[in-house]
């Protein structure tokens, strides 16, 4: 038999509740434990598959708290005076998760950084392409479409009318 509070939530709900959080914990448990991993191989994850992971952590997380929230909405009886603040807070967590994915598209498709799988001195690499004041340019070892090599390979500044390298 159910508790008594569990009734009122459906299948769809328990669904929703159980797909968010667990996003949220694998996207976790591959960026956090996964980067310390890498980090011993020599490792680390590309921009792209950074921010996508990221992403997918934190919208979980939030969608999730939203789902909390209106199931504790649903407990709460009352006027909608006392219902407010549990409205306020689900509909707040849902526009932060619409932002937040707006804003990592926006950056992964339109950012600064953009990475490119390039040949250089015979060897496959990452040219990694920091476009703010100074065009910064970083070669790392390609190991694949998710990570690249944690150490550079080579490293170039490049200031508006004069070339560094280093």
């Amino acid at each position: 038999m159910k508790e008594k509070w569990m009734r009122c939530v459906g299948k769809g709900f328990t669904i929703y509740l159980a797909v968010t959080g667990l996003t949220s914990l694998v996207s976790w448990l591959i960026l956090v434990p996964g980067d310390k991993i890498l980090a011993a191989m020599g490792l680390q994850w590309r921009n792209w598959a950074n921010m996508t992971l990221a992403s997918l952590w934190l919208s979980g997380a939030l969608l999730f708290l939203a789902g909390v929230a209106a199931l504790l909405l649903q407990k709460i009886k009352g006027s909608w005076k006392i219902r407010l603040p549990a409205i306020i807070i689900a509909v707040a967590l849902i526009i932060g998760v619409a932002q937040m994915a707006l804003g990592m598209f926006i950056i992964l498709v339109f950012g600064n950084k953009q990475e490119s799988v390039v040949e250089w001195n015979g060897q496959k690499c990452i040219l990694s392409e920091d476009h703010w004041l100074d065009t910064i340019r970083d070669w790392h070892a390609y190991h694949g479409w998710f990570v690249m090599g944690r150490e550079s390979l080579h490293y170039e500044v490049i200031t508006p009318g004069a070339h560094m390298e280093s």
